[in-house]
């Protein structure tokens, strides 16, 4: 997961698409789909739980 890795990083969402050669539609298409199959209604949340704080949900 590309995109969430530049996002713990510290990369907004358009430049963790720069540094992707992807567009920004296409990062916030990758955050919500990850956030859809995990079942979790934010980004916050996302993140939260590809950092390992949150533990509910599948594995990565």
């Amino acid at each position: 997961m590309d995109v969430l890795e530049r996002l713990q990083a510290g990369d907004s969402q358009e430049a963790a698409g720069r540094r992707l050669g992807v567009s920004d539609r296409m990062v916030q298409r990758a955050v919500r789909e990850a956030r859809d199959r995990l079942g979790l209604k934010s980004s916050f949340q996302l993140m939260a739980w590809f950092g390992g704080w949150l533990k509910e949900t599948a594995e990565r």
